[in-house]
C-alpha cells in the first residue's frame, strides 16, 4: 500500500487525467468486444434513420424521428467504419470516454486537481455510464455537450469574458440537438446571470454584455435552424413538444393528473378490509403521494450515480461556495425539479432522464472520494482502509458494470436475426413484430415492418387478427419463457424457435408464405 501511495503522489499530478481516460476506454472496449450485446431498441431507430441519410433519403429519415443530429453523426462515422452497429457504438464510447475531460476541468476549477482525479476515476468505472456507453443512445452525446457547456458557463461567470458566453451558448444549442432537455441549460443560464447581476451590481455591466452576446448567438443559431427547417418543410427537433410541455407546466396541468390519481386512490379505499379505519395503506399513499413519487425519484437518481458514489457525497466539501458552485448546484436543482414534475405528469420515468444531473454531481463525488482517501491514508491502519477504499470505490463499480451487461441473455436476438437474414426470410415479406431489435438484425430498417399494437401484447388471438388484416407474412415475436407456452396462431406455421434462459423468440409464417418458400413439409 505504501507503494500505491508513493505512485499516487508521484504520478497523479502529471498523468492522472491520462490514466482515467485510458481506464475508461479499456473498460468500454472490453464491454464492447467481450460481450455480444444486441443493440438497444432506440438504437435500431437511430441507425435506420442514419441509413436513410447515408442513402440521401433525408425526408424518409426525418419522417421516422424529427431529431436528425445524432443519426447524422452515425452516418458520418459509418463512412469510416463499415459496420453500422460498431460505428454507432464507437460514437457512444467516444462521447462517454471524453466526457471525462470537461468533468476533470470542471472539478479542478471547483475544488482541486486531486478531487478532479477522483471524479474522473469514479466516472470511468461507474456502472451505469459504462453500460450506456455500449448502447446507441443520444444521451451520451448530450452529456458530453452538457459537461462542456457547464464548464464554459462557470468560466463565463467567473471571468466575465464574452468569449466564454458565446461558447456556452453554442455548446448548449448542440446539447439541445441531442436531447430536448438541453433547453434546461438554455433557460437556466440567463436566469442565473440576471440573479448574479442583481446580487452583485459591480459585475452587472460585464455580465450583461456577455449575456447579450449569448442571447444574440442563440437567436442567430435558432433563427437559421428554424428558417432552414421551414424552407425544407421539416420538423424542428421536437420544438412543438417543448412548447406544449412548457405551456402545460405554466398551466399546472401536472396537478390535474395528480388530483385524478388522488381521487382514484380515494375510491379504492372502499375496497380495503377495514376501510372505515384510518391510516390504511391507500389513504396514507393518497395523502403522501408526492413523497411516494419523490422516493422513487430518489431511488433512480442514486442508482444512476451508483450507491457507493452517492455515499461519497456525504464526505464532500459543501462550504464555502463560490458563484461557480452555486451555478452548477442551481442547475442540478432546476433540472431535477422539472424532471420530478414531469414524473408526476407522466406517472413514469426512465433512468436516462437523470443522466445529465447525475454527471454534474460527480465533482462533489470526486471531492468526497479525495477526502475519504486522505482519511484512509492517515488512519491508524492505512493499509487496511486503503484496501477497503479500493474494493468499495474501484472493484465493486467495475464488477457491477460488467455484471449488468453479462446478465442480459440477449444473444438469442442476434442468433434469430442472423438466421432470418441468411435464409432471406424477411426479404420482400410483410413482417409483424413486438420488438424492433428482431427484424433489425435480419437486415430491416425500422420502417420496413409493422409493430404489434400494445393492446395485443399478450393477446395472441388479437395479434393474429391484426396480422391477417395487415396481410402479414411473418410474425416475428419475443416472449417471456416463464411458462414456455408457445403462442398459437391457426393461420400461421412455426418456422423456427430460439430459446434462451429468460426469453424465447418465435418466427411464424403464413400458410401461403411457407408454401411459396417451400417451408411446408
Amino acid at each position: 500500500m505504501k507503494k500505491l501511495e508513493n505512485l499516487f503522489d508521484q504520478y497523479e499530478p502529471k498523468y492522472g487525467l491520462l490514466f482515467c481516460l485510458a481506464l475508461a476506454a479499456i473498460i468500454k472496449f472490453l464491454l464492447l468486444f467481450l460481450f455480444d450485446k444486441p443493440i438497444n431498441t432506440d438504437g435500431a431507430l437511430y441507425i435506420s434513420i442514419a441509413k436513410h441519410f447515408a442513402a440521401g433519403r433525408f425526408s424518409e429519415g426525418l419522417a421516422l424521428y424529427p431529431m436528425p443530429f445524432y443519426p447524422a453523426l452515425i452516418a458520418l462515422v459509418h463512412f469510416i467504419i463499415p459496420s453500422w452497429d460498431l460505428a454507432a457504438r464507437l460514437l457512444s464510447i467516444f462521447f462517454m470516454t471524453f466526457s471525462i475531460l470537461p468533468l476533470y476541468f470542471l472539478t479542478q476549477d471547483l475544488f482541486n486537481r486531486r478531487a478532479a482525479f477522483w471524479a474522473a476515476f469514479a466516472f470511468a468505472v461507474s456502472p451505469m455510464f459504462n453500460e450506456w456507453s455500449v448502447d446507441v443512445i443520444r444521451g451520451t452525446g448530450f452529456v458530453f455537450c452538457v459537461l462542456w457547456a457547464v464548464w464554459l458557463g462557470q468560466k463565463a461567470l467567473k471571468f466575465e469574458k464574452p468569449a466564454f458566453f458565446v461558447w456556452t451558448g453554442g455548446v448548449s444549442v448542440i446539447s439541445f440537438l441531442f436531447r430536448v432537455e438541453g433547453i434546461f441549460l438554455i433557460v437556466f443560464f440567463p436566469l442565473f446571470c440576471i440573479v448574479r447581476m442583481l446580487q452583485k451590481p459591480k459585475t452587472a455591466v460585464s455580465v450583461a454584455k456577455g449575456l447579450m452576446l449569448w442571447l444574440a448567438f442563440i437567436a442567430v443559431l435558432g433563427g437559421a435552424g428554424l428558417t432552414a427547417a421551414h424552407l425544407n418543410q421539416m420538423p424542428v427537433n421536437r420544438l412543438d413538444s417543448v412548447t406544449s410541455k412548457a405551456a402545460a407546466a405554466l398551466q399546472f396541468e401536472f396537478m390535474d393528473k395528480y388530483m385524478a390519481r388522488y381521487k382514484a386512490l380515494e375510491k379504492l379505499e372502499g375496497t380495503a378490509p377495514f376501510y372505515h379505519g384510518r391510516q390504511n395503506l391507500l389513504e396514507t399513499t393518497r395523502h403522501f403521494m408526492y413523497l411516494v413519487y419523490l422516493t422513487g425519484f430518489g431511488k433512480i437518481f442514486i442508482k444512476v450515480i451508483f450507491p457507493c458514489f452517492f455515499v461519497a457525497l456525504f464526505f464532500s466539501s459543501w462550504r464555502p461556495m463560490q458563484v461557480q458552485h452555486a451555478f452548477i448546484l442551481g442547475l442540478i436543482g432546476f433540472y431535477l425539479l422539472l424532471v420530478y414534475l414531469n414524473l408526476i405528469n407522466r406517472d413514469f420515468m426512465q433512468h436516462r432522464f437523470l443522466f445529465a444531473p447525475a454527471c454534474l454531481v460527480y465533482p462533489w463525488v470526486g471531492q468526497g472520494l479525495n477526502n475519504l482517501f486522505v482519511r484512509a491514508r492517515y488512519s491508524f491502519r492505512p493499509k487496511f482502509w486503503l484496501f477497503c477504499f479500493l474494493i468499495v470505490f474501484a472493484a465493486v463499480p467495475a464488477m457491477k458494470g460488467f455484471h449488468s451487461v453479462v446478465e442480459r441473455d440477449d444473444g438469442v436476438i442476434i442468433e434469430a436475426g442472423h438466421f432470418a437474414k441468411q435464409n432471406k426470410l424477411l426479404q420482400d415479406a410483410r413482417v409483424l413484430t413486438n420488438d424492433a431489435q428482431l427484424p433489425y438484425y435480419a437486415g430491416l430498417t425500422i420502417d420496413q415492418f409493422e409493430r404489434t399494437p400494445k393492446k395485443y401484447k399478450d393477446d395472441y388471438a388479437g395479434m393474429e387478427k391484426f396480422a391477417i388484416k395487415k396481410h402479414i407474412d411473418i410474425i416475428y415475436i419475443k416472449v417471456s419463457d416463464e411458462k414456455d407456452i408457445m403462442p398459437q396462431f391457426s393461420g400461421y406455421r412455426l418456422i423456427k424457435k430460439f430459446p434462451s434462459d429468460d426469453r424465447i423468440i418465435y418466427i411464424f409464417g403464413s400458410e401461403q408464405f411457407c408454401k411459396d418458400k417451400g417451408l411446408l413439409q
